[in-house]
């Protein structure tokens, strides 16, 4: 908007006003005038595209229009009145960037922009327990009650309106509030933590075969094996028609370890290192798993000679 006198010339550089937007800055504030419609870009913090981006900011006055935020091809809420905002938009567009839009007479301040981040990691939710006998936390269960109280020696616990009782003595005990899960025992062996050892074979007293999970062997030097239930069979019997594999003698089971499977489960190198970290499972899930010793057989390793 222009002011002059009757019947005075007025000279205008049509090149310069054509290039604003409307936009100045005074400090921390972005004041628009609304002679120029246009809008105003912050060039300072990289938008990607399909991020999230929260905001805040501040109409200190406005009149005769509105003010848009948007981020590229995103536009965010129309304000005609000051106030305090906040907004959340998803940046879309080729190269998007943060702006405003106004064709108001306005002043604008307290800008705030960050990136808002989304986890996808799904945390396992666990239950402390405490012992009474030993007046400490004990232990964490993958269980995640509602509600749980003790009576007569019994644990009850209750999920979803349904009450349960613990330790009934049933061959259910991997049942947990309708879905049966499976065994999971995991261990390090660090006996002689200053020696760096070979490991050399597994064995452990049990009433079930037990493997172990997929990558379920790790070393201290971070190597990665695993074992499978064709590992520890050490005899098949048939009669032409049935087949049946044995894998205990006695009640034992016993595997040599395979090797460093990032090389070659069957070539690469030996398992060495200060320790070894194995997860076992019960790969049937059934029945009451009753395990009574675990023994990890290793040899010093021989370093330097060659």
């Amino acid at each position: 908007m222009y002011n002059t006198l009757d019947n005075t010339p007025l000279e205008i550089d049509l090149v310069a006003q054509a290039n604003t937007t409307g936009w100045s800055i005074d400090g921390g504030v972005a004041v628009h005038d609304s002679c120029n419609a246009g809008i105003m870009y912050l060039s300072t913090y990289p938008i990607i595209a399909g991020n999230s981006y929260a905001f805040s900011y501040q109409i200190v006055s406005i009149s005769g229009g509105n003010v848009q935020p948007s981020i590229g091809g995103t536009q965010g809420e129309p304000r005609l009145v000051a106030g305090f905002y906040t907004e959340t938009l998803l940046a879309s567009g080729t190269n998007p960037r943060f702006s405003f839009y106004s064709n108001a007479n306005c002043r604008v301040s307290l800008m705030d922009i960050k990136v808002v981040t989304v986890s996808n990691i799904t945390k396992q939710k666990n239950s402390i327990v405490y012992s009474e006998i030993t007046n400490k936390w004990i232990t964490f269960l993958s269980t995640n009650a509602d509600a749980g109280v003790s009576l007569y020696n019994r644990l009850y616990t209750f999920k979803l309106g349904r009450m349960y009782v613990h330790k009934s003595n049933t061959d259910s005990r991997m049942n947990i509030y309708g879905t049966t899960y499976q065994s999971v025992l995991k261990f390090t062996e660090n006996q002689n933590p200053t020696q760096v050892k070979t490991f050399q074979s597994i064995n452990y007293q049990s009433n079930q075969l037990l493997i172990t999970t997929t990558d379920g062997i790790t070393t201290s030097l971070g190597q990665v094996s695993e074992l499978v239930a064709a590992d520890f069979l050490q005899d098949s019997l048939t009669d032409g028609i049935t087949s049946v594999d044995i894998y205990d003698s006695e009640g034992v089971y016993q595997s040599s370890f395979r090797r460093d499977k990032r090389v070659d489960l069957n070539e690469g190198d030996p398992l060495k290192g200060n320790y070894i970290t194995i997860e076992l499972i019960n790969p049937t899930g059934g029945g009451v798993l009753k395990l009574f010793t675990v023994n990890v057989n290793s040899v010093v390793s021989k370093q330097g000679i060659r």
